[in-house]
């Protein structure tokens, strides 16, 4: 009988315990742990929606060297859009002509007979066929005879009679090849081209100044 009531009480004590210690391992596992304050914020940090990109407007240097295919380079040499690049108008053949033979002329008439000369001859090399090479050709002598050079001024004279006979310069080149021969000292054959002129074209205007200035046959 004491037996038994010393094991009931070790029983009960063995049950007191046991409630005591599945109690303390339930409230161990439903009380929550600590709140971290640093986990939180990355949570929230995380949950935050991430910010639109905003557009960066890239710089280009206005005067940068070396760089190709950018669009600042495109733009500065592509022509505008809509209008079409107009081509380099065209000189016609006629006004180079022109121009080239004003322009020796024009040396000539300023005294500058010996640019004048190489520009009548790069005229005639250039346009041997143009309906201004006699008189090219006349003014070269013109040139030959301003400088003093009577006996080269002659030879081209008379070239121009014997090529353009029919050309007013031909007139021209005969009166002119007669003064040459005089400034040579050849009277006779200075008086045979005067005679040919008054013959062969006597209402040209050589004649009429070879009259005037009395240079009779």
């Amino acid at each position: 009988m004491r037996y038994w009531g010393w094991f009931g009480l070790v029983a009960v004590l063995l049950c007191a315990g046991c409630a005591t210690h599945s109690e303390g391992v339930t409230s161990t596992a439903l009380t929550p742990p600590p709140e971290d304050s640093g986990a939180k914020a990355v949570q929230q940090a995380l949950a935050e929606p991430v910010p639109a990109a905003q557009h960066v407007t890239k710089y280009v240097l206005p005067h940068a060297t070396g760089a190709t295919g950018s669009s600042a380079g495109k733009s500065a040499s592509a022509p505008p859009q809509g209008r079409a690049v107009q081509p380099a108008p065209r000189t016609s053949k006629s006004t180079t002509e022109q121009g080239a033979y004003k322009n020796a002329l024009g040396a000539y008439e300023s005294h500058r007979a010996v640019e004048a000369e190489k520009q009548f001859d790069a005229f005639m090399a250039a346009y041997p066929t143009s309906k201004l090479a006699p008189n090219a050709l006349y003014w070269k002598a013109e040139c030959l005879y301003l400088r003093g050079k009577y006996a080269d001024a002659l030879f081209v004279f008379k070239d121009v009679t014997a090529r353009y006979p029919k050309h007013p310069k031909a007139a021209d080149a005969l009166l002119k090849a007669g003064m040459s021969y005089a400034r040579l000292g050849d009277a006779d054959s200075a008086k045979l081209h005067y005679r040919v002129l008054y013959e062969d074209y006597p209402t040209s205007q050589a004649a009429k100044t070879g009259k005037k200035l009395g240079l009779n046959p």
